[in-house]
C-alpha cells in the first residue's frame, strides 16, 4: 500500500496559524512555528495490515536497553554467566501473541545476574 497523507489540526495554535503567548503584548501574535502559520500539519502514513515476518529470527526478548542478548547461555568477560533462554519466547509463539517474560534477572547495563 502506498503512503497516504491526512491534514490534521495543529495542536499548538488550535488551527489558527497564530500563537499568542506571554511574549506577545497589546494585540500582537506570532506565526505558529509548528505549522508555519498554515493551521494544519500533514501526517504521512502507510496503513497497517499486520506485522510483517522477519527471516532468520528464532527468539524474541523484551527490549532491554543497552544489553547484549544471546540465543542461549553466555559468559561475560567478568565471569558472569546468564541463561538468556529464561527471558525469551520462540518467534513462532510470539507471532501467535505470546509475550516474553520480564527480564528481571538481568542487570540491563552490565549483563550481570541480580540476586
Amino acid at each position: 500500500m502506498s503512503e497516504q497523507v491526512i491534514r490534521a489540526e495543529c495542536k499548538i495554535c488550535k488551527s489558527t496559524g497564530l500563537v499568542v503567548d506571554a511574549y506577545c503584548h497589546d494585540g500582537v501574535a506570532k506565526i505558529c512555528r509548528n505549522c508555519k502559520g498554515e493551521g494544519y500539519k500533514n501526517i504521512y502514513f502507510t496503513q497497517f495490515f499486520g506485522r510483517k515476518p522477519i527471516n532468520g529470527i528464532s527468539l524474541v526478548f523484551q527490549n532491554i536497553p543497552f544489553q547484549h542478548i544471546y540465543p542461549g547461555t553466555h559468559t561475560f568477560p567478568d565471569g558472569t554467566t546468564i541463561n538468556f533462554r529464561e527471558s525469551c519466547v520462540p518467534y513462532e509463539e510470539w507471532k501467535k501473541g505470546t509475550k516474553p517474560p520480564s527480564p528481571e534477572h538481568i542487570d540491563c547495563t552490565r549483563g550481570q545476574k541480580l540476586n
